[in-house]
């Protein structure tokens, strides 16, 4: 008797404090869960010669499931003018994308910090116009692929975030590279 006392005051010891941080780990996810929204600034650069198509505007809707999983929906907006000696290119430029942010959200005084990898689709759409001397030519490209990359974010406990990401679609004959920065607000 005095044998499975002891064994159940062990099991007790080591059980009752797992059970505890199993319950403060859950409640801290469960505080981290929430929807965000952002608003910031992006940049595209094809990769096959080094095209800057602009900066631009970016929207973000968010919502983070707990400190590891969040899913993100974006529209970007970009648009620049290339000119050369004899031509010049205007080129618009826009991306739907659904995404996925996996990494962990570590907790600070106040604040968290989540580096994450990016895993998802987008849809890219771009319209130009070349012109060279009196000619010009109007070109439409559409195209959905996957998206990867990285990003780290920072969310502060009274709701705002900052949000810094880089990405890679691969698109016909071409890879086109995105940077973006966002600030928002998590409820």
């Amino acid at each position: 008797m005095k044998n499975q006392l002891k064994l159940v005051a062990v099991l007790s010891a080591c059980l009752v404090p797992t059970i505890f941080s199993c319950a403060a780990y859950a409640k801290s996810n469960e505080d981290f869960s929430g929807h965000r929204v952002g608003i910031g600034s992006s940049a595209t650069i094809l990769s096959d010669s080094s095209v800057d198509y602009g900066s631009g505007i970016k929207f973000e809707y968010g919502y983070d499931i707990n400190r590891i999983v969040g899913i993100n929906v974006s529209y970007e907006k970009n648009s620049d003018t290339v000119s050369g000696y004899s031509y010049s290119v205007d080129l618009d430029g826009s991306m739907f994308k659904v995404t996925s942010d996996i990494g962990y959200a570590f907790n600070f005084n106040k604040w968290s910090l989540k580096p994450y990898g990016v895993v998802g689709i987008a849809k890219y759409s771009e319209d130009g116009v070349i012109q060279s001397g009196a000619n010009s030519v109007n070109t439409t490209f559409d195209e959905t692929n996957p998206v990867i990359g990285v990003g780290v974010r920072a969310t502060f406990d009274f709701g705002l975030y900052v949000d810094l990401r880089s990405e890679y679609i691969p698109v016909t004959d071409m890879e086109l590279s995105q940077g973006a920065v966002t600030i928002g607000y998590k409820f």
